[in-house]
Parts: structure tokens; sequence; C-alpha cells
């Protein structure tokens, strides 16, 4: 049995699948419960995921995510490292992929331990706060602008041929 949280437009077609468990939404204390209880997590969405926040808390679980390549997604997630990537819009794919998590537990679990590995060292409020400071020194450092050669117009238009 596969346990579906979310809302959205195909809630019904969910509801309505014997293999399928409807938890609809939930708190995020649940949520945090079962993705840690999970083998994988299964992330779909209808439109393009700019981040994937639930794919970072999978992964502060330790738990490795199944996901369509695109948006942020396939920015965080490492084909067969922390997790599978499958095209959008492409069942047959998303079938394989479950088919190989269901029959791969113990290299799901070595992607587990992957994501969680990625966690610590990418996603962490420690990690994050590390870099927004290099990032405000950054921008109230500069480093200087390369000198620019005067060259005469005859010098730059020779250098571009």
């Amino acid at each position: 049995m596969i346990d579906v949280f979310c809302k959205g437009p195909l809630q019904a077609l969910v509801e309505a699948s014997p293999r399928l468990r409807y938890g609809g939404f939930q708190p995020s204390d649940i949520l945090h419960q079962k993705l840690n209880e999970a083998a994988y997590l299964v992330m779909l969405s209808t439109d393009v995921e700019s981040f994937g926040l639930i794919a970072i808390e999978a992964f502060a679980c330790g738990t490795p995510v199944i996901a369509t390549r695109d948006g942020g997604l396939r920015e965080l997630i490492h084909h067969g490292q922390n997790g599978l990537l499958v095209p959008p819009n492409d069942a047959s794919a998303l079938a394989s992929a479950i088919a190989y998590a269901e029959s791969h537990p113990n290299h799901m679990r070595r992607m587990g331990m992957a994501a969680r590995k990625n966690y610590l060292t990418s996603y962490t409020p420690e990690r994050n706060y590390e870099q927004l400071i290099q990032i405000y020194h950054e921008a109230l450092h500069p480093a200087p602008l390369p000198q620019i050669t005067n060259l005469t117009h005859a010098e730059t238009r020779h250098r571009r041929q």
C-alpha cells in the first residue's frame, strides 16, 4: 500500500485507487514522521517545482526521492546517488523507477544515506546561515573589477576578427 499525502487535481483518482491510501493534507510533524518511516518519497507535481522543499525535508530524514526531472528538482536530486529522476509526464518511466526502488531496497538505503549527507553538508539551518553571511559579505565587500585597457577603436576591431 502506498500512502499519498497531498491536495490537488488528482485527488479523486488517488482516492479511487485500491493500491493507494489517501492521507490528504497533513501537518508538518506528521509528514516528517512519515518521511522518517518511508523507504523513499515519490514527489510528483503538476507544476514545475522551483526549489522542492519537500525533497530537502526528505533528505533531512535520510529518505531518497523519486521525482520528475524538471525545475529545481533536477539540481537537488542526483540520479542514482540520492534519488531517482524520471522525465516529466512519463508514467512508464515513473513505474520503472518505483519498481526499481521496490526491488533494490539496499541501493535505496544507500541513496537515503547519501541524501542525509547531502542535507547535512548543504541544507541545514547552520549551513544556510553561513551561506547567507557569505553572500552579505560579498555584497558589502565586492572584489575589484578587472582593469580595462585603453584600446583604440582600430585595436578593438582587430581583436574581434
